[in-house]
């Protein structure tokens, strides 16, 4: 059986966004040197699939910088210290999207290109959504946001519409393990 241990770690390079490390392994008795990358105070983030009343889902379409396009995602963002995860899911859904959750489940945690990138993504269904009013008086965040069905959604992930990795593996395990015809909690039985 091969022995890997993290035997140092040093930072190579810190920017406002990011921190670049140099990680040394020990693997059996050699030495290999990578690199990872952490996001600068974020290790933990939420995503949520907001469910409406007549079982659509509701993305929103934001604006990527890094890809210089308009991308549709599930609702979502960092975790704040101190902050608990329902918290935050909470507080993204009235900030993104303007509608407060009655009823947040939980889908488990998510990890990201764990060989490279510290952090881990906590996905969440909000269901019994409630118009908080705070988001139309004060505008929060303007996000262009759309409610789709559920086969809308798996066309616009086939049909690459539907390309931030994250949301696709979200919405993906949520179709795969939760059956949403009818009630979107019953566990489908195969």
């Amino acid at each position: 059986m091969i022995s890997k241990k993290i035997i140092s770690k040093k930072q190579k390079f810190q920017s406002k966004l990011f921190t670049l490390w140099e990680v040394d392994v020990k693997i059996n008795k050699k030495k290999q040197t990578w690199e990872t990358v952490s996001l600068n105070g974020v290790t933990k983030s939420v995503m949520i699939i907001p469910i409406t009343n007549d079982n659509k889902v509701i993305l929103i379409k934001k604006f990527c910088t890094a890809s210089n396009t308009y991308e549709y995602v599930l609702p979502g963002g960092k975790v704040e210290k101190e902050e608990l995860l329902k918290q935050t899911a909470k507080r993204e859904l009235i900030e993104e999207i303007g509608f407060e959750p009655k009823e947040l489940i939980p889908l488990g945690p998510f990890k990201i290109l764990p060989a490279y990138l510290v952090g881990t993504i906590y996905g969440f269904i909000g269901k019994n959504l409630k118009i908080n009013q705070k988001y139309f008086e004060e505008e929060i965040e303007i996000l262009k946001k759309s409610a789709f069905t559920l086969q809308e959604i798996l066309e616009m992930i086939k049909n690459k519409k539907i390309r931030d990795v994250r949301t696709v593996a979200i919405l993906l395990y949520f179709f795969t393990f939760f059956h949403c015809q009818n009630d979107c909690l019953a566990p489908q039985h195969h």
